[in-house]
């Protein structure tokens, strides 16, 4: 069958296994990639809105953070969108030639993945001081006036963005999701295949 550029299959197409065009492995694997491209996504925006806004204001005569208190914030939040963006490649790299998702052998992919996922111990290590210090920047910046809160106001006015500790928590909540969704596709991958796939 035609598979879309997006990993799921074409309108109308229909797959060998079940009536949803790819059984419950197909599901967890188009579930794994939709959400890491979400997650992506968050990221991208918190250094898009804030990374860029606050390293502007170091520029400034009245900057909202100095630089120890910016390295803070974002520590290597950079090499965590770096991490995802090669996972999502990966990942969409196993269905190229039009391979159905539950088909798909990511096995490879997600070890490779989850290698690199080191990347995400510094940066929960540092998680509770960053979250703390946003909660301090955004109540001096009521009491002054501007600074972190005005950021967060303007982003939620012309981006509809979330405030900043909203995308701090991001790469947390999905450091607790990988181990659940890899347990799922081991569980609807048939053990004859595991190897393989």
């Amino acid at each position: 069958p035609a598979w879309g550029s997006r990993g799921g299959p074409a309108s109308g197409s229909k797959t060998k296994g079940s009536k949803t065009g790819g059984g419950n492995r197909g599901m967890v694997i188009r579930e794994l990639l939709e959400s890491e491209r979400t997650y992506h996504g968050k990221l991208s925006t918190l250094h898009r809105i804030y990374r860029t806004r606050l390293a502007e204001s170091l520029q400034t005569l009245s900057p909202v953070t100095n630089q120890e208190q910016f390295d803070r914030l974002f520590s290597n939040t950079k090499d965590l969108e770096v991490h995802s963006a090669a996972l999502i490649r990966s990942l969409e790299a196993s269905f190229s030639g039009g391979t159905p998702p539950h088909d798909a052998q990511v096995g490879e992919a997600v070890l490779r993945s989850m290698h690199h996922v080191s990347v995400y111990s510094s940066y929960t290590e540092r998680l509770s001081d960053a979250m703390a210090l946003v909660e301090l920047l955004r109540a001096k910046s009521v009491a002054a006036g501007g600074g972190l809160a005005a950021i967060e106001a303007e982003a939620k006015e012309s981006d509809g963005a979330q405030a900043m500790d909203w995308y701090l928590i991001e790469p947390f909540q999905r450091c607790l999701r990988y181990p659940m969704l890899i347990e799922r596709l081991l569980r609807e991958t048939p053990p004859e295949t595991a190897r393989e796939r």
